[in-house]
Protein backbone atom coordinates (compact mmCIF):
# COMPACT_ATOMS: atom_id res chain seq x y z
CA UNK A 1 0.00 0.00 0.00
CA UNK A 2 1.25 3.42 -0.78
CA UNK A 3 0.54 6.58 1.21
CA UNK A 4 0.35 9.37 -1.11
CA UNK A 5 -0.31 12.04 1.27
CA UNK A 6 3.40 10.56 3.09
CA UNK A 7 5.07 10.45 -0.53
CA UNK A 8 4.27 14.42 -0.84
CA UNK A 9 5.49 14.99 2.71
CA UNK A 10 8.96 13.04 1.54
CA UNK A 11 9.01 15.08 -1.58
CA UNK A 12 8.10 18.53 0.10
CA UNK A 13 11.26 17.61 2.26
CA UNK A 14 13.36 17.41 -0.18
CA UNK A 15 12.36 20.41 -2.31
CA UNK A 16 13.58 23.80 -1.75
CA UNK A 17 11.11 25.55 -0.21
CA UNK A 18 9.97 29.58 -0.20
CA UNK A 19 9.16 30.73 3.22
CA UNK A 20 7.36 34.30 3.81
CA UNK A 21 6.99 36.14 7.09
CA UNK A 22 4.43 37.93 7.96
CA UNK A 23 4.55 41.03 11.06
CA UNK A 24 0.67 41.03 12.26
CA UNK A 25 0.79 44.41 13.78
CA UNK A 26 -1.88 47.56 13.78
CA UNK A 27 0.24 50.13 15.71
CA UNK A 28 0.11 50.04 19.65
CA UNK A 29 -2.67 47.36 18.96
CA UNK A 30 -0.62 44.64 17.09
CA UNK A 31 -0.40 42.28 19.86
CA UNK A 32 -4.01 41.98 20.61
CA UNK A 33 -4.27 41.75 16.50
CA UNK A 34 -1.80 39.02 16.39
CA UNK A 35 -3.03 36.61 19.13
CA UNK A 36 -6.46 37.05 18.05
CA UNK A 37 -6.22 35.86 14.75
CA UNK A 38 -3.95 33.49 15.49
CA UNK A 39 -6.45 32.04 18.29
CA UNK A 40 -9.08 31.59 15.04
CA UNK A 41 -6.08 30.13 12.56
CA UNK A 42 -6.13 33.29 10.58
CA UNK A 43 -3.60 35.46 9.40
CA UNK A 44 -4.31 39.23 8.55
CA UNK A 45 -2.57 42.53 6.54
CA UNK A 46 -4.09 45.44 4.74
CA UNK A 47 -3.12 45.59 0.92
CA UNK A 48 -1.50 48.69 0.75
CA UNK A 49 1.14 47.09 3.44
CA UNK A 50 0.43 43.41 2.83
CA UNK A 51 1.43 43.81 -1.00
CA UNK A 52 0.75 41.52 -3.79
CA UNK A 53 2.87 38.97 -2.86
CA UNK A 54 0.71 38.46 0.32
CA UNK A 55 -2.48 38.91 -1.49
CA UNK A 56 -1.27 35.93 -3.65
CA UNK A 57 -0.61 33.47 -1.02
CA UNK A 58 -1.34 30.24 -2.40
CA UNK A 59 -3.17 27.31 -0.39
CA UNK A 60 0.26 25.38 0.84
CA UNK A 61 2.25 28.39 1.44
CA UNK A 62 4.33 28.77 4.37
CA UNK A 63 4.47 31.39 6.25
CA UNK A 64 6.56 32.88 9.82
CA UNK A 65 4.09 34.86 11.73
CA UNK A 66 5.94 37.26 14.18
CA UNK A 67 5.82 40.72 15.97
CA UNK A 68 8.92 42.65 15.10
CA UNK A 69 11.87 40.36 15.81
CA UNK A 70 9.89 38.00 17.63
CA UNK A 71 8.80 34.86 15.95
CA UNK A 72 5.51 33.37 17.02
CA UNK A 73 4.27 30.81 14.71
CA UNK A 74 5.09 28.90 11.46
CA UNK A 75 1.78 28.38 9.72
CA UNK A 76 0.27 26.76 6.34
CA UNK A 77 -2.01 28.68 4.30
CA UNK A 78 -5.61 26.91 3.49
CA UNK A 79 -7.22 29.35 1.44
CA UNK A 80 -8.45 33.08 1.23
CA UNK A 81 -10.97 34.31 3.21
CA UNK A 82 -14.10 36.19 1.07
CA UNK A 83 -14.43 39.91 1.92
CA UNK A 84 -18.00 39.12 3.16
CA UNK A 85 -16.85 36.58 5.80
CA UNK A 86 -13.61 39.00 7.72
CA UNK A 87 -13.40 38.91 10.59
CA UNK A 88 -14.20 42.05 13.26
CA UNK A 89 -10.34 42.52 13.73
CA UNK A 90 -9.29 42.08 10.07
CA UNK A 91 -7.19 44.68 8.76
CA UNK A 92 -8.29 43.92 4.80
CA UNK A 93 -6.98 40.70 3.74
CA UNK A 94 -7.65 37.39 5.84
CA UNK A 95 -6.43 33.88 5.11
CA UNK A 96 -7.28 30.91 7.08
CA UNK A 97 -4.36 29.02 7.89
CA UNK A 98 -3.23 25.73 9.89
CA UNK A 99 -0.98 26.92 12.91
CA UNK A 100 1.96 23.57 12.30
CA UNK A 101 4.37 24.61 15.16
CA UNK A 102 4.36 27.25 17.75
CA UNK A 103 7.89 29.13 18.44
CA UNK A 104 7.52 28.53 22.13
CA UNK A 105 7.52 24.69 21.28
CA UNK A 106 10.35 24.08 18.96
CA UNK A 107 12.93 26.62 20.98
CA UNK A 108 12.99 24.19 23.68
CA UNK A 109 13.73 21.02 21.05
CA UNK A 110 16.22 23.06 19.01
CA UNK A 111 19.33 25.53 19.87
CA UNK A 112 19.96 27.10 16.56
CA UNK A 113 16.31 27.84 15.84
CA UNK A 114 15.85 29.22 19.33
CA UNK A 115 18.75 32.42 18.21
CA UNK A 116 15.94 33.47 15.98
CA UNK A 117 14.09 34.76 19.19
CA UNK A 118 14.80 38.88 19.09
CA UNK A 119 16.83 38.53 15.32
CA UNK A 120 13.85 38.01 12.85
CA UNK A 121 13.99 40.85 10.17
CA UNK A 122 11.08 42.90 10.54
CA UNK A 123 11.36 45.54 8.11
CA UNK A 124 8.56 45.12 6.24
CA UNK A 125 4.87 43.63 7.20
CA UNK A 126 5.10 40.97 4.24
CA UNK A 127 8.16 39.64 2.80
CA UNK A 128 9.90 35.98 1.06
CA UNK A 129 12.41 34.93 3.19
CA UNK A 130 15.77 34.87 0.65
CA UNK A 131 17.66 31.41 0.43
CA UNK A 132 21.43 31.24 1.52
CA UNK A 133 21.12 33.51 4.52
CA UNK A 134 21.03 32.32 8.40
CA UNK A 135 17.29 33.36 8.93
CA UNK A 136 16.34 30.87 6.10
CA UNK A 137 18.37 28.17 7.13
CA UNK A 138 17.13 28.06 10.72
CA UNK A 139 13.22 28.43 9.73
CA UNK A 140 13.99 25.75 6.69
CA UNK A 141 15.27 23.86 9.57
CA UNK A 142 12.14 24.48 11.83
CA UNK A 143 10.21 23.39 8.55
CA UNK A 144 11.68 20.30 8.07
CA UNK A 145 11.48 19.26 11.94
CA UNK A 146 7.68 19.22 11.23
CA UNK A 147 7.65 17.72 8.70
CA UNK A 148 9.94 14.85 10.06
CA UNK A 149 7.32 14.59 13.10
CA UNK A 150 4.54 14.69 10.70
CA UNK A 151 6.50 11.49 8.58
CA UNK A 152 6.97 9.63 11.90
CA UNK A 153 3.34 9.80 12.91
CA UNK A 154 2.37 8.74 9.33
CA UNK A 155 4.45 5.63 9.51
CA UNK A 156 3.40 4.55 12.76
CA UNK A 157 -0.35 5.09 11.27
CA UNK A 158 0.94 2.88 8.45
CA UNK A 159 2.54 0.34 10.89
CA UNK A 160 -0.95 0.12 12.73
CA UNK A 161 -3.21 -0.44 9.79
CA UNK A 162 -0.50 -2.91 7.89
CA UNK A 163 1.23 -4.16 11.32
CA UNK A 164 4.63 -4.51 9.46
CA UNK A 165 6.63 -1.54 7.16
CA UNK A 166 9.92 -1.91 5.31
CA UNK A 167 12.62 1.16 5.78
CA UNK A 168 13.86 1.15 2.49
CA UNK A 169 17.36 2.96 1.56
CA UNK A 170 21.21 3.04 1.04
CA UNK A 171 23.53 2.37 4.33
CA UNK A 172 23.71 5.50 6.50
CA UNK A 173 20.13 7.26 5.59
CA UNK A 174 18.83 6.92 8.64
CA UNK A 175 16.59 3.86 8.70
CA UNK A 176 17.61 1.85 11.77
CA UNK A 177 17.61 5.81 13.11
CA UNK A 178 14.27 6.10 12.16
CA UNK A 179 13.19 2.77 13.66
CA UNK A 180 14.52 3.57 16.94
CA UNK A 181 12.56 6.52 16.88
CA UNK A 182 9.49 4.47 16.37
CA UNK A 183 9.48 1.86 18.76
CA UNK A 184 10.24 4.34 21.22
CA UNK A 185 7.11 6.52 20.51
CA UNK A 186 5.16 3.58 20.61
CA UNK A 187 6.28 2.01 23.70
CA UNK A 188 6.87 5.15 25.78
CA UNK A 189 4.88 7.61 23.75
CA UNK A 190 8.16 10.30 23.17
CA UNK A 191 11.28 10.30 21.52
CA UNK A 192 14.68 11.08 23.89
CA UNK A 193 16.72 13.89 22.54
CA UNK A 194 19.53 12.42 23.88
CA UNK A 195 19.88 8.54 22.14
CA UNK A 196 21.73 7.01 25.05
CA UNK A 197 19.14 7.39 27.12
CA UNK A 198 16.87 6.38 24.33
CA UNK A 199 19.06 3.27 23.78
CA UNK A 200 18.71 2.47 27.92
CA UNK A 201 14.93 2.29 27.90
CA UNK A 202 14.71 0.31 24.40
CA UNK A 203 17.33 -1.83 25.71
CA UNK A 204 15.45 -2.28 28.91
CA UNK A 205 12.13 -3.42 26.99
CA UNK A 206 10.41 -6.78 26.62
CA UNK A 207 8.71 -5.06 23.05
CA UNK A 208 11.66 -3.85 22.01
CA UNK A 209 14.97 -5.92 19.91
CA UNK A 210 17.18 -5.40 16.98
CA UNK A 211 17.73 -8.32 14.58
CA UNK A 212 20.39 -8.83 12.04
CA UNK A 213 19.66 -11.34 9.45
CA UNK A 214 22.83 -12.97 7.30
CA UNK A 215 23.27 -15.76 5.08
CA UNK A 216 23.52 -17.84 7.82
CA UNK A 217 20.69 -17.09 9.90
CA UNK A 218 17.81 -19.96 9.43
CA UNK A 219 14.40 -20.99 10.15
CA UNK A 220 16.03 -22.77 13.52
CA UNK A 221 18.06 -19.61 14.92
CA UNK A 222 14.78 -17.32 14.14
CA UNK A 223 11.35 -19.37 14.78
CA UNK A 224 12.00 -23.04 16.47
CA UNK A 225 14.60 -25.13 16.50
CA UNK A 226 16.46 -28.04 18.33
CA UNK A 227 19.08 -28.63 20.83
CA UNK A 228 21.03 -31.29 22.10
CA UNK A 229 21.76 -31.27 25.65
CA UNK A 230 23.34 -33.76 27.74
CA UNK A 231 22.26 -35.61 30.72
CA UNK A 232 25.01 -37.50 32.16
CA UNK A 233 25.88 -40.25 29.76
CA UNK A 234 22.93 -39.45 27.18
CA UNK A 235 22.23 -36.45 24.96
CA UNK A 236 18.53 -35.18 25.33
CA UNK A 237 17.25 -32.91 21.87
CA UNK A 238 14.67 -31.06 23.30
CA UNK A 239 12.35 -28.21 21.00
CA UNK A 240 12.82 -24.92 21.67
CA UNK A 241 11.87 -21.33 20.99
CA UNK A 242 14.09 -18.52 19.44
CA UNK A 243 13.43 -15.19 19.18
CA UNK A 244 10.08 -15.45 17.26
CA UNK A 245 8.21 -17.46 19.26
CA UNK A 246 9.74 -16.09 22.45
CA UNK A 247 8.10 -12.60 21.83
CA UNK A 248 4.57 -14.40 20.43
CA UNK A 249 4.94 -16.18 24.23
CA UNK A 250 5.89 -12.73 25.82
CA UNK A 251 3.10 -11.02 23.21
CA UNK A 252 0.14 -14.00 24.25
CA UNK A 253 0.68 -13.16 28.00
CA UNK A 254 0.49 -9.58 27.45
CA UNK A 255 -2.75 -9.90 25.52
CA UNK A 256 -4.20 -12.02 28.79
CA UNK A 257 -3.16 -9.53 31.55
CA UNK A 258 -4.49 -7.23 29.39
CA UNK A 259 -8.01 -8.90 29.15
CA UNK A 260 -8.04 -9.71 32.83
CA UNK A 261 -7.95 -6.32 33.69
CA UNK A 262 -11.32 -5.18 32.41
CA UNK A 263 -12.21 -3.02 35.36
CA UNK A 264 -9.28 -0.93 34.94
CA UNK A 265 -9.13 -0.84 31.52
CA UNK A 266 -12.76 0.81 31.43
CA UNK A 267 -12.23 3.33 34.08
CA UNK A 268 -9.64 4.75 32.17
CA UNK A 269 -11.78 4.97 29.22
CA UNK A 270 -14.35 6.39 31.11
CA UNK A 271 -12.01 9.17 32.34
CA UNK A 272 -10.99 9.67 28.94
CA UNK A 273 -14.31 10.03 27.97
CA UNK A 274 -15.19 12.60 31.05
CA UNK A 275 -11.92 14.67 29.71
CA UNK A 276 -13.16 15.15 26.26
CA UNK A 277 -16.71 16.39 27.70
CA UNK A 278 -14.63 18.46 29.87
CA UNK A 279 -12.19 19.88 26.88
CA UNK A 280 -15.90 20.55 25.11
CA UNK A 281 -16.57 22.97 27.89
CA UNK A 282 -13.14 24.61 27.70
CA UNK A 283 -13.39 25.49 24.02
CA UNK A 284 -16.67 27.41 25.03
CA UNK A 285 -15.66 29.01 27.49
CA UNK A 286 -12.45 30.19 26.33
CA UNK A 287 -14.11 31.37 22.69
CA UNK A 288 -16.09 33.48 25.25
CA UNK A 289 -13.02 35.06 26.28
CA UNK A 290 -13.18 33.73 29.94
CA UNK A 291 -9.98 33.58 31.69
CA UNK A 292 -9.59 29.88 32.87
CA UNK A 293 -7.38 29.89 35.77
CA UNK A 294 -5.73 26.71 37.03
CA UNK A 295 -3.13 27.93 39.83
CA UNK A 296 -2.63 31.69 41.14
CA UNK A 297 -0.28 32.01 38.20
CA UNK A 298 -1.26 30.18 35.37
CA UNK A 299 -4.06 29.58 32.97
CA UNK A 300 -5.50 27.34 30.68
CA UNK A 301 -4.96 29.00 27.18
CA UNK A 302 -6.24 26.60 24.39
CA UNK A 303 -7.01 23.09 23.90
CA UNK A 304 -5.39 20.22 21.22
CA UNK A 305 -6.46 16.75 20.17
CA UNK A 306 -4.15 15.14 23.00
CA UNK A 307 -3.79 17.50 26.02
CA UNK A 308 -4.40 21.23 27.61
CA UNK A 309 -1.75 24.01 27.16
CA UNK A 310 -1.45 26.62 29.56
CA UNK A 311 1.13 29.95 30.40
CA UNK A 312 1.90 31.47 33.42
CA UNK A 313 -0.13 34.75 33.02
CA UNK A 314 2.02 37.96 32.79
CA UNK A 315 4.17 35.90 35.27
CA UNK A 316 6.56 34.08 32.48
CA UNK A 317 5.94 33.21 29.03
CA UNK A 318 6.06 29.87 28.11
CA UNK A 319 3.33 27.54 26.35
CA UNK A 320 3.18 24.83 28.96
CA UNK A 321 1.25 21.45 27.90
CA UNK A 322 -0.16 18.24 29.85
CA UNK A 323 -1.07 15.16 27.95
CA UNK A 324 -4.35 13.50 28.18
CA UNK A 325 -2.60 10.28 29.02
CA UNK A 326 -0.91 12.27 32.28
CA UNK A 327 -4.16 13.51 32.71
CA UNK A 328 -6.19 10.18 33.38
CA UNK A 329 -2.75 8.95 35.16
CA UNK A 330 -3.36 11.73 38.07
CA UNK A 331 -6.80 11.13 38.39
CA UNK A 332 -6.64 7.23 38.68
CA UNK A 333 -3.69 8.20 41.18
CA UNK A 334 -5.79 11.02 42.97
CA UNK A 335 -3.25 13.29 42.66
CA UNK A 336 -3.22 16.82 44.77
CA UNK A 337 -0.25 18.57 44.82
CA UNK A 338 3.14 19.15 42.85
CA UNK A 339 4.31 16.11 45.65
CA UNK A 340 2.36 14.13 44.18
CA UNK A 341 3.02 14.66 40.14
CA UNK A 342 6.93 14.14 40.88
CA UNK A 343 6.14 10.58 42.68
CA UNK A 344 4.32 9.62 39.90
CA UNK A 345 7.00 7.63 37.68
CA UNK A 346 3.97 6.71 35.29
CA UNK A 347 3.99 10.11 33.54
CA UNK A 348 5.76 11.15 30.74
CA UNK A 349 8.61 13.39 31.10
CA UNK A 350 7.00 16.39 30.19
CA UNK A 351 4.27 16.42 33.04
CA UNK A 352 7.08 16.28 35.50
CA UNK A 353 9.15 18.75 33.81
CA UNK A 354 6.62 21.76 32.70
CA UNK A 355 3.89 20.74 35.09
CA UNK A 356 2.36 23.84 37.31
Amino acid sequence: MVNKHLVTVIQNKSMSKTFYRLQMKDGSNGETVTNHMLSIDRITAHEDFGGEEFVSLKPGDIVIVHRSAYPEAMVEVINKIPSNLLDDKSLGVDFSVHVLSWFEDIRKVNSEIDTLWGNFPFTKTFSSLNSGNPTYSKVSKWYNLIISKRMLDETISLLNFKKQIILQGPPGTGKTYTAKNIAEQIIFGEISKDKKIQKAKLEKSEQFRIIQFHPAFSYEDFVRGISAKATGEKVAYEVENRILASYAKVAQKNWENTHSLPDENARRQQIMHWIEQWQAVLEDKLSKGEVLTLTEGTRITRTTTDGIRYDGLNLWKVDGGVPNRDLVEMYLHRVSSREDIKGLTTLTSSANDKMF
